[in-house]
């Protein structure tokens, strides 16, 4: 390795969350589904204004089959 090689750049952060759209592309289901899910309290989503995110690790849990989340009833 040269003294003068450029260090390479760190990888992108992992998102917290991501909207709805990329939330559909990262688990193959359309975006009635994924809104369906919601509904039913089946994936929990983060409001911010008007922005509504899937947390990564709510849709890990949702695709992994993982527990329920809580309605809160």
């Amino acid at each position: 390795m040269s003294i003068f090689a450029k260090p390479r750049p760190a990888p992108p952060p992992t998102p917290l969350a991501v909207s709805l759209e990329d939330a559909c592309v990262m688990t193959a289901l359309s975006i009635y589904t994924i809104r369906k899910e919601i509904k039913a309290g089946r994936l929990k989503v983060t409001r911010i204004g008007r922005r509504v995110l899937v947390p990564v690790r709510e849709l890990e849990r949702f695709v992994n089959g993982g527990p329920e989340a809580d309605t809160g009833s």
